[in-house]
Parts: structure tokens; C-alpha cells; sequence
């Protein structure tokens, strides 16, 4: 097989005006990254995330998501010891944030000049929880043989600025369990 030569146009060039590519020796295939590891590259991807050592029956994990300058791009993963249920909401209404958690950016090179304004916090007191866009359940099993389930079926959802948002795990599985919730998101305040 032949080689051939492609040029590729955009905004990132070499030293000599040429934009890199390359091909898999195997496959022969370009090489390509997925966006979530580009925003990482350029220090712009944060982790957060509120856990709950012995959520009781029926209690809930609350996660107040405040978008502030840009729109948070969101990625979930709900972890439960047992069944529960998840929901998302929006236009949430609240008297407390409750207690800040950190967002740490994915790339600790920007650790310290790329920080998200974005205000996450877990156990706000809620008035309205707003509107219900998301509803799911967890399966992980009930009783004293729970085996605990996680997903992160949510995919992303776009959070625009100025917007409050809440999520939510119900642990429904008949006993106290352990429970995590965990946000991935990029905030479109910090692209270049």
C-alpha cells in the first residue's frame, strides 16, 4: 500500500505551518482523541463529587450544581450499595448551598490558574426541587444480599450559566447504604 500525505486544517500548527497527524502503525488508521480528553489537555475538565458512608433507607444524597460564568458541560456516575433511585433536576430552589465540595481540574498542571467558578455543594436545603428531568433507577439488590449497582447512563447534559441545578440519589434498597455521586464536567468560561 501506498503512503499518502494529508493536510489537515486548524487552529493548532507546527513550527514549520503544518498540522500533525498521526496513523496507526497497525491499523493504519488516523489517530484521533475524544473530546473529554482534549478539555482535559487544555485544563478545562474537573471532577467533584459528594459520597455517603451509611445513606439510611429511604435518605437521600443531594447535590446542588450551580452553573456560574460558562455552561457546564456534565457527565454522572451514581454509585449505591444497594437499589436506589436518581433523579435530576432543574430551576432548584434553596435557602442553603450546603457544604461546598472541591472541583478539582483533571489537569493538575492547571491546578492552581484554571479553577471552575461553577459552586458545587452537597446537602443544600432545598424549597423546590424544579423541574424533574431525569428520573432512573440504580439496581444493586435489597435486604442483607445487596451486591450495589453504578451507572453513569445520564451522558452528558449541558448546564447554562446562571443555572441551578440538583441531583439526586434515593437509597431504596431496605437499609443503610453506601452512596456516591460523582460529577465529571468542563466549563466553557475557561476555553481559549
Amino acid at each position: 500500500m501506498s503512503k499518502r500525505s494529508v493536510q489537515i486544517f486548524g487552529s493548532s500548527e507546527g513550527a514549520d505551518g503544518v498540522t500533525g497527524a498521526e496513523v496507526d502503525s497497525i491499523g493504519e488508521a488516523l489517530v484521533i482523541q475524544d473530546m473529554v480528553h482534549h478539555r482535559i489537555h487544555e485544563g478545562v475538565f474537573f471532577v467533584s463529587g459528594a459520597t455517603a458512608t451509611a445513606l439510611a433507607n429511604g435518605g437521600t444524597l443531594d447535590v446542588l450544581i450551580q452553573a456560574v460564568s460558562g455552561d457546564l458541560h456534565v457527565l454522572f456516575i451514581g454509585t449505591v450499595g444497594g437499589d436506589a433511585t436518581v433523579e435530576l433536576f432543574e430551576g432548584t430552589t434553596f435557602t442553603a448551598a450546603g457544604t461546598a465540595l472541591p472541583s478539582l481540574n483533571r489537569n493538575r498542571n492547571f491546578a492552581l490558574t484554571k479553577i471552575s467558578d461553577s459552586i458545587i455543594t452537597q446537602d443544600p436545603t432545598i424549597t423546590l426541587d424544579g423541574t424533574q428531568l431525569f428520573s432512573g433507577i440504580l439496581l444493586g439488590g435489597s435486604g442483607g444480599n445487596a451486591v450495589g449497582g453504578s451507572s453513569s447512563a445520564f451522558n452528558e447534559f449541558i448546564f447554562p450559566a446562571g443555572s441551578v441545578h440538583l441531583a439526586r440519589i434515593t437509597n431504596i434498597s431496605g437499609q443503610a447504604r453506601v452512596a456516591a455521586l460523582e460529577l465529571e464536567f468542563y466549563d466553557t468560561a475557561l476555553l481559549d
